[in-house]
């Protein structure tokens, strides 16, 4: 057996599971940790940074997800044309309908979500509301 480094030895199956999708970085004030969430397919995965543990994984979604960004308080995921908030990687709070494309790219933007298709079609949402507020 080769003698080397163990240092990445406990997250090195965060680089087998997770795809193409950008993984996302979250403080979490109340853990004192930041997080990191990453997309598995049809599904999320949240870990924590202090000690690459696993921490929880989000709920399925129908086809894969196609996009994903964070904010303070919720994970977003975009699954074909809807997009899903989560609470805590698990809990469901909102989703936001609209898209007529598939959903490439989102950025939270204090109590707005901004979301672009595939046809380049721009929405920003209203968090709490979900509601779309211009287009």
């Amino acid at each position: 057996m080769p003698k080397g480094s163990k240092i990445f030895l406990p997250s090195r199956s965060l680089g087998y599971v997770s795809n193409h999708i950008p993984l996302q970085v979250r403080y979490i004030r109340s853990r004192k940790e930041n997080l990191i969430v990453t997309c598995v397919g049809k599904s999320f995965h949240t870990y924590g940074i202090s000690h690459f543990g696993l921490l929880s994984v989000g709920g399925l979604h129908p086809e894969d997800i196609t996009a994903m960004t964070a904010d303070t308080y919720h994970v977003y995921t975009a699954c074909k044309y809807e997009i899903y908030a989560w609470r805590r990687g698990t809990e469901l709070k909102h989703v936001y309908r609209g898209h007529r494309k598939p959903i490439h790219l989102m950025i939270p933007f204090g109590a707005h979500l901004i979301s672009v298709d595939e046809n380049s079609s721009v929405r920003v949402w209203d968090i709490k509301a979900e509601t779309h507020l211009h287009q």
